[in-house]
């Protein structure tokens, strides 16, 4: 792929939340240093329910019950290129809530976590939030990514975090590849 070819970041993305008997859908890391997380996608074009409904399409989930759950700006990394005319890095966030009851959803690295499961993977973030895990373990065993502890306690998917926690946790997550503990 030449330089011309590559997307450049939208700054515009939608986060699935696929909650199915109390636990929820997610994707294994793909890079480090990136945790687990939910299922999400750039907009491209589409408006934030076209997009959602896309992505519910490629997972094969059918017409699940979409429901907004939390909008808002946040400075996280991309792995895209951000335009010469953004005034900073970061993407727009809508996420949606998504009742799944179809069978199950089609996509590699995809697991359904309990709760107690994915407070244990938030607990480990927040850890490496804070300096108390490096690299290595890190990369051994990640937790859910940095970008989602926020919204996971939120939106009481996981027990509450202090607000020092969520901050080391908002900085992880907007730190550039290469600027990790």
């Amino acid at each position: 792929m030449s330089d011309v070819d590559v997307q450049l970041c939208d700054q515009r993305s939608v986060g699935l939340l696929v909650v199915r008997d109390g636990s929820l859908l997610l994707k294994a890391p793909s890079a480090y240093p990136s945790g687990h997380a939910p299922l999400s996608r750039h907009c491209d074009g589409l408006n934030f329910p076209e997009t959602a409904r896309a992505l519910c399409a490629q997972l094969g989930l059918g017409e699940p019950v979409v429901r907004g759950a939390d909008e808002c700006w946040r400075p996280d990394v991309c792995a895209r290129p951000v335009p010469e005319t953004a005034e900073r890095a970061g993407h727009w966030w809508l996420v949606y809530r998504v009742v799944s009851s179809q069978g199950e959803p089609d996509g590699d690295g995809l697991r359904w976590w309990t709760r107690k499961e994915l407070q244990d993977l938030a607990d480990r973030t927040v850890a490496y939030a804070r300096g108390a895990l490096r690299d290595g373990a890190w990369r051994a065993q990640p937790g859910v990514s940095a970008l989602w502890v926020g919204w996971l306690a939120h939106l009481r998917l996981i027990g509450p975090v202090s607000s020092r926690d969520l901050r080391a946790c908002a900085d992880v997550a907007s730190r550039p590849i290469g600027g990790w503990l």
